[in-house]
């Protein structure tokens, strides 16, 4: 049900916005949304390295749940003839309520960690 995405299509989703947006195929300002500066910066490093010019292709998505509001994923992306792991870390973050200078926003995941094998 809601608040159980690792049984739904929200990881295939997630790994969709991640891989084009490593293609360059996204603006790196859509994924902000999905995840923190760190994870965000290292996406940005990864891109030109991973997609070189190629267009992904999303070939598996495994999505585990380790811990109550954690999923871990392992994506295989091919690039061209190049195939690809990536391994991420999501974190459910609470809602937080809306502070002078900040909205408010629901409870949501967020990309916390992303490797690349």
């Amino acid at each position: 049900g809601p608040g159980a995405p690792a049984d739904g299509a929200w990881p295939g989703q997630f790994a969709q916005v991640l891989v084009e947006t490593l293609a360059g195929s996204r603006p790196p300002r859509q994924i902000s949304t999905w995840a923190t500066d760190r994870a965000r910066a290292r996406i940005q490093r990864l891109g030109p390295m991973l997609a070189a010019g190629q267009r992904p292709q999303l070939r598996r998505v495994v999505a585990f749940r380790p811990a109550s509001g954690v999923i871990e994923m392992t994506v295989v992306v091919s690039f061209g003839p190049r195939v690809r792991a990536l391994a991420l870390r999501l974190e459910h973050s609470p809602p937080h309520r809306s502070l002078p200078g900040h909205q408010a926003r629901g409870a949501r995941w967020l990309c916390t960690e992303v490797e690349a094998a």
